[in-house]
């Protein structure tokens, strides 16, 4: 076997397959795979598909369920230079096909599901699947990675709307490593359940285990059920949680309805929407940890601060929502995009938030307009729009606002919905347009709540209940395009 070079992503998992060879790396709870036996299939992969023709550059959709040898076939993969198209699970067929002729990938990993129906859609069809069933276990193939090589392209509508396809290089995956790896906590008997895939993968390069919960529903989060993922998350002694704060949230609720006994974990990690001081304060009474880690980013930059749970209690009474500081591997800029520039604004005066620095995405995949909406150079630097609204403090301490077009009677959009997440009995809650839009617990009453609202907001508000629309990733994020 040819030595590895550095700029594979996939060097920090051989390192850790290395330093760790008997270590858990991946289990489901009914079947476990050790860090030196994921090594073997991954290599035996390597070899099966350069055998069969794969080359550097080749396109791979990926529509697979989670589990073991779809790790092993992704390293593979990667170290062979191809270039992983990832669509996510809820994504309806016509965007997937949309995705095919904008992407035109070479081969597809897929379910059986998905195979049969792929015959029946003109896009699909034509695609040569990779089968994951492992034929041959010799370990011989070349590396051939540059740095700037595409290995993951993955879809996202961020707060736009619009649907990008965003470009993560080798280059790009090994800066976002460094930029996480210290934010999880390692001990020799880590094990994490998460329901973000790039975590699992960072915990492959660190020689951290992976849980598969089989009580996450990824593509319906409301689908999830709380009782057995406790009991999955206790009988199988889970140290690490890396999820959603709807998750971490709502598992805290479900011991507190079942009286269960609290948890012990040695960390949390959230991330990807917002996290209410009402989160933390339900997660501190039901979970008991060591550490407590919150993540702001977008998907073409992850991290862009961090801070530990409880400062987001500490900072609730200022205005907006805490998110800690900048982290260390990028730039943050507040400002106003005006005529095509950045013109930033001073503290405590909120603004868009722009980012730069090497591990936030800089292209897009054939969309010179989708790069022209966000992205902009400012100091000879390439910087991303989030679309997020933000100010810092003196301190150069973040906090978001949200929409700064959504304010109701001068009052930030996230700074009122933080007021809504302290009434007892809203799962969910935003102000729009002068009305209250209000998503229950079901144990609830309407009455109460409506009271409450009213109070703590404006007597003259006017309030709905409803189901809100929620993003399908992390099941937090409003679509306010939609109300």
């Amino acid at each position: 076997m040819k030595r590895l070079k550095n700029n594979n992503i996939t060097t920090h998992f051989f390192e850790a397959a290395k330093q760790f060879p008997n270590r858990i790396a991946l289990n489901s709870g009914k079947e476990h795979i050790t860090f030196k036996e994921l090594l073997i299939k991954v290599e035996s992969y390597c070899h099966q598909f350069y055998q069969n023709g794969i080359k550097s550059g080749d396109k791979i959709l990926v529509l697979h369920p989670l589990n073991a040898n779809l790790y092993a076939a992704l390293l593979a993969l990667l170290k062979l230079n191809c270039c992983l198209v990832f669509v996510e699970e809820w994504t309806k067929i016509d965007d997937i096909s949309s995705c095919q002729k904008k992407i035109n990938c070479d081969y597809i990993i897929c379910s059986l599901k998905v195979n049969l129906m792929r015959f029946f859609i003109p896009e699909l069809k034509p695609i040569k699947r990779l089968s994951l069933q492992l034929k041959t276990y010799k370990t011989e193939f070349i590396d051939n990675t540059d740095f700037k090589d595409e290995a993951i392209i993955s879809f996202s509508s961020g707060t736009s709307g619009k649907s990008k396809a965003i470009i993560r290089t080798h280059e790009l995956l090994n800066a976002q490593f460094e930029a996480l790896k210290n934010k999880i906590i390692i001990s020799d008997n880590a094990k994490m359940i998460s329901n973000f895939p790039v975590v699992i993968l960072l915990n492959l390069g660190l020689g951290v285990s992976s849980y598969f919960s089989e009580s996450i529903k990824m593509s319906n989060l409301q689908k999830t059920n709380f009782v057995r993922w406790y009991m999955e998350i206790y009988k199988n002694e889970i140290t690490h949680l890396s999820v959603s704060p709807y998750l971490i949230n709502h598992l805290a609720t479900t011991i507190k309805n079942k009286s269960k006994a609290p948890l012990k974990l040695l960390q949390i990690i959230s991330g990807g929407s917002p996290f209410f001081p009402a989160f933390v304060e339900n997660i501190n009474t039901y979970l008991h940890y060591e550490n407590f880690t919150v993540l702001y980013g977008s998907s073409e930059a992850e991290p862009i601060a961090h801070c530990n749970g409880n400062e987001i209690i500490k900072y609730k009474d200022n205005l907006g929502l805490y998110a800690g500081k900048i982290d260390d591997h990028c730039q943050c800029l507040i400002g106003e995009f005006i005529n095509g520039k950045i013109k930033p604004t001073e503290n405590f005066i909120a603004g868009e938030i722009f980012v730069t620095g090497k591990h936030v995405v800089k292209t897009y995949y054939n969309s010179d307009q989708i790069a022209l909406e966000n992205k902009v150079l400012y100091s000879n630097q390439i910087w991303h729009r989030t679309g997020d609204f933000g100010y810092f403090d003196n301190e150069k301490k973040l906090y978001l606002t949200g929409d700064l077009n959504r304010k109701y009677n001068e009052h930030y959009l996230l700074e009122q919905e933080k007021k809504l997440q302290e009434i007892q009995g809203v799962e969910r809650g935003t102000i729009l347009n002068k009305k209250a839009y209000i998503q229950k617990d079901k144990k609830y009453g309407k009455k109460t709540i409506n009271k409450e609202v009213k109070t703590i907001i404006n007597q003259g508000i006017k309030v709905e209940f409803i189901n809100l629309p929620l993003d399908k990733r992390h099941n937090g994020k409003i679509k306010y395009n939609e109300l």
